[in-house]
Protein backbone atom coordinates (compact mmCIF):
# COMPACT_ATOMS: atom_id res chain seq x y z
CA UNK A 1 0.00 0.00 0.00
CA UNK A 2 1.02 3.39 -1.16
CA UNK A 3 2.01 5.63 1.66
CA UNK A 4 0.31 9.03 1.27
CA UNK A 5 -0.07 12.22 3.39
CA UNK A 6 -3.85 13.54 3.84
CA UNK A 7 -2.46 16.75 2.95
CA UNK A 8 -0.74 15.39 -0.34
CA UNK A 9 -0.48 18.12 -2.94
CA UNK A 10 0.93 15.94 -5.11
CA UNK A 11 -1.45 13.82 -7.38
CA UNK A 12 0.51 14.02 -10.50
CA UNK A 13 3.80 14.73 -11.36
CA UNK A 14 2.75 17.79 -13.04
CA UNK A 15 1.96 18.98 -9.66
CA UNK A 16 5.47 18.28 -8.58
CA UNK A 17 6.65 20.71 -11.24
CA UNK A 18 4.39 23.43 -10.60
CA UNK A 19 4.96 22.81 -6.73
CA UNK A 20 8.20 23.46 -6.72
CA UNK A 21 8.75 25.85 -9.63
CA UNK A 22 5.16 27.08 -10.64
CA UNK A 23 4.79 30.89 -10.58
CA UNK A 24 3.22 30.49 -7.95
CA UNK A 25 4.94 28.14 -5.58
CA UNK A 26 6.88 29.44 -2.57
CA UNK A 27 9.54 26.52 -2.17
CA UNK A 28 11.80 28.39 -4.69
CA UNK A 29 11.72 32.12 -3.23
CA UNK A 30 12.32 30.07 0.28
CA UNK A 31 14.82 28.01 -0.72
CA UNK A 32 16.98 30.80 -2.40
CA UNK A 33 15.87 33.22 0.55
CA UNK A 34 17.26 30.38 2.60
CA UNK A 35 20.49 29.99 1.08
CA UNK A 36 21.19 33.73 0.39
CA UNK A 37 21.33 34.40 4.24
CA UNK A 38 23.40 30.88 4.85
CA UNK A 39 25.93 32.58 2.80
CA UNK A 40 25.84 36.03 4.46
CA UNK A 41 26.10 34.33 7.94
CA UNK A 42 29.40 32.53 6.66
CA UNK A 43 30.54 35.93 4.97
CA UNK A 44 29.83 37.85 8.67
CA UNK A 45 31.45 34.72 10.51
CA UNK A 46 34.56 35.00 8.66
CA UNK A 47 34.76 39.01 8.49
CA UNK A 48 34.49 38.60 12.30
CA UNK A 49 37.28 36.37 12.23
CA UNK A 50 39.15 34.86 9.01
CA UNK A 51 40.05 31.97 11.34
CA UNK A 52 36.56 30.66 11.23
CA UNK A 53 36.35 29.83 7.86
CA UNK A 54 36.52 26.23 7.99
CA UNK A 55 34.35 25.90 11.11
CA UNK A 56 31.26 27.55 8.70
CA UNK A 57 31.48 24.87 6.53
CA UNK A 58 31.10 22.20 9.08
CA UNK A 59 27.68 23.97 10.45
CA UNK A 60 24.37 23.26 10.42
CA UNK A 61 22.27 26.16 8.95
CA UNK A 62 20.97 26.49 12.78
CA UNK A 63 24.41 26.24 14.58
CA UNK A 64 25.74 29.18 11.92
CA UNK A 65 22.56 31.03 13.12
CA UNK A 66 23.69 30.69 16.78
CA UNK A 67 27.15 31.32 16.25
CA UNK A 68 26.49 34.78 14.70
CA UNK A 69 24.34 35.21 17.38
CA UNK A 70 27.18 34.51 20.04
CA UNK A 71 29.69 36.62 17.99
CA UNK A 72 27.12 39.81 18.13
CA UNK A 73 27.63 40.06 14.06
CA UNK A 74 23.67 39.67 14.31
CA UNK A 75 20.69 40.58 16.98
CA UNK A 76 18.95 38.16 19.31
CA UNK A 77 15.94 38.84 17.69
CA UNK A 78 17.15 38.52 13.73
CA UNK A 79 18.66 35.04 15.16
CA UNK A 80 15.11 33.98 16.45
CA UNK A 81 13.58 35.08 13.33
CA UNK A 82 16.29 33.27 11.17
CA UNK A 83 15.58 30.25 13.25
CA UNK A 84 11.93 30.71 12.38
CA UNK A 85 12.96 30.61 8.71
CA UNK A 86 15.37 27.54 9.27
CA UNK A 87 12.07 25.55 10.76
CA UNK A 88 9.79 26.28 7.75
CA UNK A 89 12.54 25.31 5.58
CA UNK A 90 13.24 22.71 7.04
CA UNK A 91 9.50 21.34 7.28
CA UNK A 92 9.72 22.08 3.15
CA UNK A 93 12.76 20.13 2.76
CA UNK A 94 11.57 16.75 4.28
CA UNK A 95 7.56 17.42 3.98
CA UNK A 96 6.73 17.70 0.21
CA UNK A 97 3.34 18.44 1.18
CA UNK A 98 3.78 21.50 3.68
CA UNK A 99 2.64 24.45 3.03
CA UNK A 100 2.26 27.83 4.96
CA UNK A 101 -1.48 29.43 5.61
CA UNK A 102 -1.53 33.06 4.49
CA UNK A 103 -2.02 33.89 7.96
CA UNK A 104 1.75 32.50 8.39
CA UNK A 105 3.35 34.14 5.51
CA UNK A 106 1.34 37.60 7.00
CA UNK A 107 3.03 36.76 10.44
CA UNK A 108 6.57 36.10 9.05
CA UNK A 109 6.24 39.83 7.49
CA UNK A 110 4.44 41.56 10.37
CA UNK A 111 7.65 40.17 12.22
CA UNK A 112 10.30 40.63 10.23
CA UNK A 113 8.68 44.37 10.08
CA UNK A 114 10.49 44.74 13.65
CA UNK A 115 13.70 43.12 13.02
CA UNK A 116 14.90 43.73 9.63
CA UNK A 117 15.41 47.34 7.76
CA UNK A 118 11.93 47.54 5.07
CA UNK A 119 15.19 49.01 2.92
CA UNK A 120 12.24 49.80 -0.46
CA UNK A 121 8.63 50.35 1.68
CA UNK A 122 7.33 46.57 0.99
CA UNK A 123 6.61 45.39 4.25
CA UNK A 124 2.70 47.09 4.50
CA UNK A 125 2.53 46.89 0.83
CA UNK A 126 3.40 42.82 0.91
CA UNK A 127 0.79 42.63 3.83
CA UNK A 128 -1.75 44.09 2.34
CA UNK A 129 -1.32 42.15 -0.76
CA UNK A 130 -1.58 39.13 1.11
CA UNK A 131 -4.62 39.84 3.27
CA UNK A 132 -6.13 40.28 -0.11
CA UNK A 133 -5.24 36.30 -1.42
CA UNK A 134 -7.72 34.18 -1.46
CA UNK A 135 -5.74 31.63 -0.69
CA UNK A 136 -1.85 29.89 -0.60
CA UNK A 137 -3.04 28.60 -4.27
CA UNK A 138 -3.38 32.32 -5.54
CA UNK A 139 0.15 33.40 -3.90
CA UNK A 140 2.56 35.34 -5.59
CA UNK A 141 5.76 34.54 -4.69
CA UNK A 142 7.54 37.58 -5.11
CA UNK A 143 6.27 38.67 -2.48
CA UNK A 144 7.95 36.25 -0.09
CA UNK A 145 10.56 37.19 -2.48
CA UNK A 146 10.93 40.49 -0.41
CA UNK A 147 11.04 39.57 2.70
CA UNK A 148 14.21 37.45 1.93
CA UNK A 149 15.29 40.72 0.00
CA UNK A 150 15.27 42.75 3.19
CA UNK A 151 16.50 39.87 5.23
CA UNK A 152 19.94 39.87 2.90
CA UNK A 153 19.68 43.34 2.87
CA UNK A 154 20.45 43.47 6.43
CA UNK A 155 23.05 41.07 6.96
CA UNK A 156 25.17 42.55 3.92
CA UNK A 157 24.89 45.79 5.73
CA UNK A 158 26.65 44.11 8.58
CA UNK A 159 28.62 42.39 6.92
CA UNK A 160 29.83 46.08 5.45
CA UNK A 161 29.78 47.42 9.13
CA UNK A 162 32.25 45.09 10.28
CA UNK A 163 34.97 46.29 7.72
CA UNK A 164 33.81 43.45 4.26
CA UNK A 165 33.82 45.14 0.93
CA UNK A 166 30.81 46.20 -0.25
CA UNK A 167 30.80 44.50 -3.68
CA UNK A 168 33.15 41.25 -3.08
CA UNK A 169 32.13 38.68 -0.58
CA UNK A 170 34.92 36.53 1.03
CA UNK A 171 36.97 34.58 -1.60
CA UNK A 172 35.68 36.34 -4.82
CA UNK A 173 38.21 38.22 -7.00
CA UNK A 174 40.63 37.51 -4.07
CA UNK A 175 44.83 36.80 -5.47
CA UNK A 176 44.31 33.32 -3.76
CA UNK A 177 44.41 30.26 -6.09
Amino acid sequence: MRRRNRDDKIGHFEDLYHYTAGADSIVSPLIAGHLSIEYLLRQLTIQYDPNLEQVTDELSHARLISLNRSLQTISSDQADFLVRINQIRNKFAHQLAYGLDISDIIDLFESASTIFSDYADQFDQCISELRKTPSKIHLNSTLLSELFLAIVYDLHQRFVALGGDEDMPHGIGSDST
